[in-house]
């Protein structure tokens, strides 16, 4: 069973529902290049006497296969597993809208116990971007996009689970819900993106088969090392439902998208969704007219000070005639940065409430 429009062509295996072929016609590539990796999605039910209880899409039969014009919905009824047969009912959706794979799925659980994981959509097969696997995978994070060579080294940064898994969550390290994969040579990227106006915890996951880099260095297995294994990854993204007894659970949606371009333009089409759904006045934020701010730590815990109240002030007169006029000053309590809360006073080291007030009136009378 396919679907196809202008932008992507995809390929189902009828005998479970997943993803064998996709083809992003802007990048010219197919994604799934290693096709007995492919995947659809997996249920963790536990049990009383078995917390591990995990549901393998993969050996479910869909009870229907339903195909329109612009998308195919696979049902399946009675899950199973190793310990038994599940009263649980899963529509999973992937529709073709524009130059967007949206997938979508509604999980009805009838049993006691909740549903505690729900891994759904599973894009298995993965081994590199456009024929090259140079791709990077950016993550928007803190501080920057943590770019990763995903397909020809495979770092973990893992503090449990087995060194071939990587996974971030959002809300957590990730900023954002969405990854992005681009590769720098043909300047394309892959978009990942989780657009849910109701804001949940999830993981991204990626699994490396087969389950060892092969090399100190982190550095996939060669064909010939892997002694006929498939070689390749599996992209999940994971949600934490806990529905039980005839609840259901509608998943939002997971978004794919070629693009032209870095992660930059992942951000932006993630803006747009964003902007669709949550109009924010901005015109009476001061702080948004501000296109810099000068910051420093006055104390550190271990007793360390890097300035007192009066010289901070000398500090910010320096920045002010650069043009900045935004200060934060962090570690001006007692104690120092992050020690002795809840005891936010200004720290008597410094020069005390008295040298804070009038650090603050001068900033003030320059208009910062």
């Amino acid at each position: 069973m396919k679907l196809e429009n202008a932008h992507y062509s995809v390929r189902f295996d009828e005998a479970n529902g997943a993803i064998e072929s996709l083809v992003a016609r802007a990048l010219q590539c197919e994604l799934v290049g290693e096709p007995r990796l492919r995947a659809n999605f997996r249920l963790l039910l536990p049990l009383k006497d078995y917390e591990a209880n995990y549901l393998d899409g993969m050996e479910q039969t869909p009870t229907s296969l339903q195909r329109d014009e612009h998308s195919v919905t696979v049902r399946f009824e009675r899950l199973k597993s190793q310990r038994g047969t599940f009263d649980v009912t899963l529509a999973c959706t992937v529709a073709l809208e524009d130059d967007a794979i949206v997938f979508r799925a509604t999980l009805t659980n009838r049993e006691p116990e909740p549903v505690a994981e729900f891994w759904f959509p599973q894009i298995g097969g993965l081994r590199d971007l456009c024929g090259r696997r140079d791709a990077r995978l950016s993550l928007p994070g803190y501080v920057n996009t943590e770019p990763k060579a995903i397909f020809t080294t495979f770092p973990t940064g893992q503090s449990f689970g087995e060194p071939s898994e990587r996974s971030r969550d959002y809300p957590g390290p990730m900023v954002m819900p969405w990854w992005d994969l681009h590769d720098p040579t043909a300047d394309v990227g892959l978009y990942l993106g989780y657009h849910d106006v109701t804001c949940r915890c999830s993981t991204w996951h990626l699994h490396l088969h087969p389950t060892a880099s092969g090399r100190p260095d982190g550095a996939w297995l060669r064909p010939e090392e892997a002694a006929g294994q498939p070689v390749g990854l599996v992209f999940s993204h994971v949600r934490y439902p806990f529905i039980r007894a005839r609840e259901t659970y509608a998943t939002g949606e997971f978004v794919l998208r070629a693009h032209p371009g870095d992660w930059h333009a992942g951000a932006k089409h993630y803006r747009r969704w964003f902007d669709q759904h949550w109009k924010i006045d901005k015109s009476r934020s001061w702080l948004r007219r501000k296109s810099a701010w000068f910051t420093s730590v006055a104390q550190w815990p271990e007793d360390r000070i890097t300035a007192d109240y009066a010289t901070y002030d000398q500090w910010c007169q320096d920045a002010q005639r650069h043009g900045i006029t935004c200060y934060e000053l962090i570690g001006w309590d007692q104690g120092g940065l992050e020690r002795d809360y809840p005891h936010y006073v200004p720290e008597a080291k410094l020069g005390g409430r008295p040298a804070f007030r009038k650090l603050l009136r001068s900033i003030d009378a320059r208009g910062g």
